[in-house]
């Protein structure tokens, strides 16, 4: 428990107010009604709906809560779960354990059970981060502190009360990160007035990684293009160079989250005012595994911009993809691990692909 972060005041705990006025039974007289002064807004309905795990650790002691209570109370304090509003839950088919299917408003979050496994789109997000270079400098926007990055000049802001007096907001965080000059900003989730901002930071050569619902690239477009966030196509077409969408799907007897495609955004048609697209790679449901079309339209932007050839774009592409075998083989999967392991890589691209190489081919024989 010495290595888990604090809950955050978005955080709800479960059933806290009834524990609450439990624990309160232990006291009696003048020292009951002065905790019950200093810890009535944590089940007042009109007030605080949520509680930090520091907070109720306090609550606890304060208290001098016993038996049943003081465990429970302290189960939810130092319990590594962060809790959400829950407002579905559905058990899915699977042989193993059981894993349970978590509807959070907002976020679509999904909780595996017992493997105290995480998986969204922020999860998604953080993984393709950690490839960004450990020299770069990123700024990163959230709501809720979800990403988790390995990098030294990393800055994670999250927004304040939002709705109320003195609110911080995603648009005013976004502003303010643009100060920082940062080589990349990321948005945990894209869904209003900041998205304008962030893809004008794109434009003027910041990096950029967001995370949009949508049930489709197409629908993602619309999203961008339309109310609240009402992005001109034309910005969205020659700014964006790839969109990454990701479905709960339902294979076999299992349900999964699957990349589907990685589309590329080649650019704005001013004529018809469409943006075109390239499936660069599609999810084939009948292997289950992923396929490149064959085309990229990224490569020649690379070329363009950097003259980089064609042949050198494809060579470091596979070595890229030796270095991630070579993970998968020696199963190094660990956050840390796997961070390390990117750092070196930088450090030295082709002495750690031909000590790759090397070892691939001995588990092979």
């Amino acid at each position: 428990s010495a290595h888990l972060q604090p809950h955050t005041n978005v955080d709800t705990i479960p059933g806290i107010a009834p524990l609450l006025k439990e624990a309160l039974l232990f006291k009696h007289g003048q020292e009951k009604k002065e905790v019950w002064s200093d810890w009535h807004s944590y089940w007042s309905p009109t007030k605080r709906k949520s509680m930090g795990r520091e907070t109720l650790i306090s609550f606890v002691k304060e208290t001098g809560a016993q038996d049943s209570v003081e465990q429970r109370l302290s189960s939810l304090a130092y319990s590594d779960i962060f809790w959400d509003e829950v407002v579905e839950v559905e058990t899915v088919g699977y042989r193993g354990k059981y894993v349970y299917d978590l509807e959070v408003p907002g976020a679509q979050n999904f909780v595996g059970g017992l493997g105290g496994i995480f998986l969204h789109n922020t999860t998604t997000l953080n993984a393709l981060s950690m490839f960004i270079e450990p020299g770069e400098k990123i700024v990163s926007v959230e709501d809720t502190p979800e990403l988790n990055l390995p990098h030294e000049n990393w800055i994670q802001s999250v927004t304040r009360g939002v709705g109320t007096a003195g609110e911080i907001t995603m648009f005013d965080l976004l502003k303010a990160s643009l100060r920082q000059r940062p080589d990349v900003l990321i948005v945990g989730e894209v869904r209003g007035e900041e998205a304008f901002t962030l893809l004008q930071s794109i434009a003027t050569g910041h990096g950029g990684l967001g995370t949009i619902h949508a049930d489709s690239v197409e629908a993602c477009i619309n999203r961008l293009t339309t109310e609240p966030m009402n992005i001109p196509r034309s910005l969205v077409g020659t700014t964006l160079d790839c969109i990454v969408m990701q479905l709960k799907i339902r294979l076999a007897d299992r349900s999964v989250r699957r990349v589907v495609a990685v589309t590329e955004v080649v650019g704005h048609d001013p004529r018809t005012d469409e943006i075109v697209l390239n499936d660069a790679f599609k999810w084939d449901p009948v292997v289950d595994r992923f396929a490149y079309t064959g085309r990229s339209k990224l490569f020649d932007k690379i070329t363009q911009k950097f003259g980089t050839r064609p042949e050198e774009i494809r060579r470091d592409i596979d070595g890229r993809k030796v270095f991630l075998d070579w993970l998968v083989a020696k199963n190094i999967r660990g956050h840390n691990e796997v961070s390390n392991q990117v750092r070196e890589f930088y450090a030295g691209p082709y002495a750690v692909i031909n000590k790759a190489k090397v070892e691939l081919e001995g588990l092979k024989v």
